[in-house]
C-alpha cells in the first residue's frame, strides 16, 4: 500500500503513474488535498476493492485500473466524480 499523503504537497501534479507496482489496497482518503489529477494510472496493480472515500477530495479525468483483482466496487464509489472522463476496468474479477 502507499501512504498518499505523500503527494499532499506536490500543488502542480496533474498526472499520477502507478502501474506495474503490485499495490494491493488504497487507504483512507487515497488522494486528499490533491484537488484535480488529469490520469490517475493504477493499472497492473492487485488491488481488490474500491470504496467511496479513496476518491472523497479530488476530481480525476482519466482512472485506470485495468489489470487488478477488483472483486467489489462500492456503490457511489464514481459518484462526486464529476471530471471523469474516462474509466477502464479491463481484466478484472467484476
Amino acid at each position: 500500500s502507499i501512504d498518499f499523503n505523500s503527494f499532499n504537497k506536490l500543488e502542480k501534479l496533474n498526472q499520477l503513474f502507478l502501474d506495474l507496482n503490485a499495490i494491493t489496497e488504497l487507504k483512507g482518503k487515497a488522494f486528499p488535498n490533491i484537488g484535480y489529477l488529469d490520469i490517475v494510472d493504477l493499472d497492473n496493480n492487485q488491488i481488490q476493492y474500491l470504496s467511496p472515500k479513496y476518491f472523497d477530495n479530488v476530481q480525476i479525468a482519466k482512472l485506470y485500473l485495468n489489470d487488478n483483482k477488483l472483486k467489489l466496487i462500492e456503490e457511489n464509489v464514481f459518484f462526486n466524480m464529476h471530471s471523469l472522463l474516462d474509466l477502464n476496468l479491463e481484466k478484472n474479477q467484476i
